[in-house]
């Protein structure tokens, strides 16, 4: 993943709640390039696209592992990154009334503050 200097994976604190993933964002990374002039934030396609892995890697072998996410119903953003912030990914699934599975995550910079919700 170019621009990303890590993107490491904790174990599931609780199998039936989800799994935490954390990603640090490099003071140089070029990802934020034009992405705002003179206020570099990480680009919130960026932060979706970190919701969708963390949301494949919470899901076991056995379980629904090579499940495919077809939609993101919805994202919200709400506060910047900035390059050198640490975002820890949440992830929790459930059973949609209509029988599929819905996976939320929610994405809080190490201040602790929320930054992008995602389903």
């Amino acid at each position: 993943m170019p621009g990303w200097t890590r993107l490491s994976i904790s174990e599931p604190f609780d199998e039936s709640s989800g799994s935490t993933f954390t990603a640090r964002f490099d003071e140089s990374s070029r990802i934020v390039d034009g992405h705002y002039p003179g206020f570099a934030i990480v680009p919130g396609a960026v932060l979706v696209e970190l919701s969708i892995e963390a949301a494949r890697r919470s899901h076991r072998e056995g379980s629904i592992a090579d499940c495919v996410f077809p939609t993101v119903e919805s994202a919200r953003f709400l506060s910047a990154v900035r390059p050198g912030d640490t975002v820890t990914f949440s992830t929790e699934t459930r059973d949609a009334d209509n029988s599929d599975l819905v996976t939320r995550v929610q994405a809080r910079r190490s201040d602790g503050v929320p930054c992008c919700r995602t389903r």
